[in-house]
């Protein structure tokens, strides 16, 4: 398991599939090692705002 950031881990499949659809939608084979690509994952991770799901949203009561 990779840790990527203070609140984020990924398994190791995850990253391969990060590395998957990242190949796929530019057509560039990437062969950055497995740590370094985790690394680079952690770094835009902990550069956006934190991710808040729709149900967490307050509800409006009508």
């Amino acid at each position: 398991m990779n840790k990527l950031s203070t609140t984020v881990a990924f398994l190791e499949h995850e990253l391969s599939e990060i590395r998957l659809i990242l190949e796929r939608k530019t057509g560039v084979l990437i062969q950055t090692p497995t740590e370094q690509l985790s690394e680079i994952v952690a770094e835009h991770l902990d550069a956006r705002p934190p991710f808040r799901h729709q149900s967490a949203r307050p509800v409006a009561v009508l």
